[in-house]
């Protein structure tokens, strides 16, 4: 087995590759249950966090094999038995010395071990934080709710269990490779306990809120948790109740759950059939059925199988949601995801991508968010979330890791030890990811605001950032060769603009030009394609169309109602052109077009973190008037 990021799982035992496709894939699947709980098993006889080499053990059996020691550790603190060695305040140093060991360990020398590390950074954060309730709480038995309400997991004959609450779960041994793992904030433990107790009872989960906080993301999390196959579906308006069941079969029968993201989008009518189908399922699912009914066809039930939807208020602020019918309301645990802690998700995410003073960093970043909110103008495109704040960390994280690595490379001679980044350098490099993400959005007006908020909060002001020599200044140079070339009058504003957009392109999935007609949106992307061709020597392709000349279902696509036969749209059938591509050529899809609801929001669960439906990272880019 292999993961998307290069990580190799062994299988115990060869798999021929016959004819009989449905054969060797049910015996693939086997062996992969059976393959990582033997790993589990090994790994366990003497397993030791402080000494495990990340190198040979796939990054879930390191995190499986942790929860379950921790799991042990806090049970043996609690037990209160004469002699016993571990306490909490011990177990607390334990854990304290692990992150310190972790937290500056190297993460550039090698991906595939810095992804782990950062997996075991915070999950060690989360064992501390749950340290820290118990020990408040003085809780001194196993029936005590603080615990009760942690996730625990144990061994028992041979396989892992996986216990919240009053509920109970066998851990499904589906292979996750290295995902990016949640922060562990009160509202994530909130939102895990109401999940976990309405699944022991049959039911499916509503997370419901505003955009950026997490709904669809932590019901992924919490799957993974449990070792479940997690599939996440958009739904839109072109959905209906037979396309609904097909999914409904596969999911029931391998045992995945289905997250239907946007799930009020659905009309009405389809809604209501809808409510039928999963009202029949998760009936098997609570009397423990072998097999179940569903579109005239009798499938087996996996006890494993899951349903789950999540939706943004109905609204004038989120167009097209309807209002979810009663009976449908009854058949999962709502939980409300309000406002996420940003603070401490900022400050474990700089931990994790190897600041050493993530603490104070992040607490500046969100109070610069907090400022920006209630100081600058109101504008449709402004966005002062998580998804931001995200993008900004994750962009510095790269740039700190970029500089270890280039001053390990000038280390003569070479040795192991990491390169220590002082704290003036941290708030540089993030200071520097602030303004390469959030210039490039804020209107003429709210520069100077920004520019006095940014000097009021990190008392550097950081000034001088913007590095005029090496690569990027080759960059500006061609930028301003391709104006003159193109008869064009260099205007610092918009060579200022092309930069921002290349570097917008290289840390996000999605990015809007937005002005009024005649001023350069297109002779933006055009200058900036030939700047980059020149400066990295890269084949940049750009596939453009007009979603706005068409139907929607002419852009993203068509289920026939009577054959069940997809049929690309404009803007599908150019991405699986796009992926077909190799990864030395860069591609961009362009919709020159307004946005509209009406074929955006089918590209929701593409743009944000999910990106469940693409085989390659495939930048799209829009430019749009502002009555968008």
């Amino acid at each position: 087995m292999k993961s998307a990021e290069g990580e190799r799982v062994t299988l115990l035992q060869p798999i021929e590759v016959t004819e009989n496709v449905e054969l060797w894939l049910f015996t693939l699947s086997q062996q992969m249950k059976v393959t990582l709980k033997e790993l589990l098993l090994q790994v366990l006889s003497g397993f030791d966090l402080r000494t495990c080499p990340l190198k040979y053990i796939p990054s879930q059996i390191i995190g499986l094999a942790n929860c379950i020691m921790f799991t042990r550790q806090c049970h043996n603190a609690m037990s209160g038995q004469k002699g016993n060695r571990i306490t909490f305040p011990v177990l607390m140093a334990e854990l304290d010395q692990l992150l310190q060991k972790y937290t500056l360990e190297d993460t550039v020398k090698n991906r595939l071990e810095g992804l782990k590390i950062k997996a075991i950074i915070l999950d060690i954060i989360h064992h501390r934080d749950v340290v820290e309730q118990l020990q408040t709480a003085k809780s001194v038995s196993l029936t005590h709710w603080v615990w009760l309400k942690q996730l625990r997991y144990y061994l028992e004959e041979r396989n892992c269990v996986v216990c919240m609450g009053e509920g109970s779960f066998d851990y499904t041994w589906e292979y996750q490779g290295n995902p990016q793992k949640l922060v562990y904030t009160p509202l994530t433990d909130k939102c895990y306990l109401t999940l976990t107790q309405g699944i022991m009872r049959g039911f499916g989960g509503n997370p419901y809120g505003p955009a950026g906080t997490g709904k669809t993301e932590s019901v992924k999390a919490l799957g993974q948790t449990l070792g479940r196959q997690v599939v996440v579906f958009n739904c839109s308006e072109g959905i209906d109740y037979k396309s609904m069941g097909r999914m409904f079969t596969g999911l029931v029968r391998c045992g995945a759950w289905g997250c239907f993201d946007e799930f009020n989008r659905l009309d009405l009518v389809v809604l209501s059939a809808v409510s039928q189908q999963i009202q029949v399922i998760q009936s098997a699912l609570k009397s423990r059925l072998p097999k179940v009914q569903l579109l005239e066809n009798l499938i087996d039930v996996d006890p494993s199988a899951g349903i789950f939807v999540t939706m943004n208020p109905a609204g004038a602020k989120y167009g097209g949601r309807s209002i979810l019918p009663d009976n449908l309301k009854q058949l999962f645990r709502p939980v409300a995801m309000s406002t996420p802690d940003l603070s401490l998700i900022a400050e474990v995410i700089l931990l994790s991508e190897g600041f050493s003073f993530g603490k104070v960093l992040g607490s500046k970043v969100v109070t610069l968010f907090n400022l920006a909110t209630q100081l600058l103008s109101p504008q449709h495109h402004y966005d002062w979330g998580l998804r931001a704040l995200k993008s900004i960390l994750t962009t510095a994280g790269l740039t700190i890791q970029a500089i270890k690595k280039a001053e390990k490379e000038k280390k003569i001679p070479k040795d192991d030890a990491p390169f220590v980044v002082g704290r003036d350098m941290e708030e540089r490099v993030l200071l520097h990811a602030l303004k390469s993400t959030i210039n490039s959005k804020l209107i003429a007006r709210d520069v100077e605001t920004f520019h006095f908020l940014v000097r009021d909060v990190f008392l550097s002001g950081g000034d001088n950032l913007e590095p005029e020599g090496g690569e990027l200044g080759h960059f500006t140079a061609n930028v301003r060769k391709h104006l003159k070339a193109a008869n064009l009058m260099e205007n610092p504003k918009q060579i200022a603009k092309i930069q921002q957009l290349w570097e917008n392109l290289n840390s996000r999935m999605g990015v809007v030009i937005v002005g009024p007609s005649g001023t350069g949106k297109t002779t933006l992307w055009k200058i900036l394609r030939l700047a980059w061709q020149e400066t990295w020597n890269t084949t940049i392709k750009i596939t453009t169309l007009n979603a706005k000349a068409m139907p929607p279902s002419a852009v993203v696509g068509l289920l026939h109602p009577d054959t069940r036969e997809w049929h690309d749209g404009v803007l599908t059938a150019a991405a699986r052109m796009v992926s077909k591509e190799s990864n030395d050529v860069r591609n961009i899809i362009l919709c020159d077009s307004d946005i509209d609801p009406l074929w955006i929001e089918s590209l929701n669960s593409v743009l944000d973190d999910n990106r469940h439906c693409l085989t390659h990272y495939i930048p799209f880019l829009s430019h749009v008037s502002p009555g968008y």
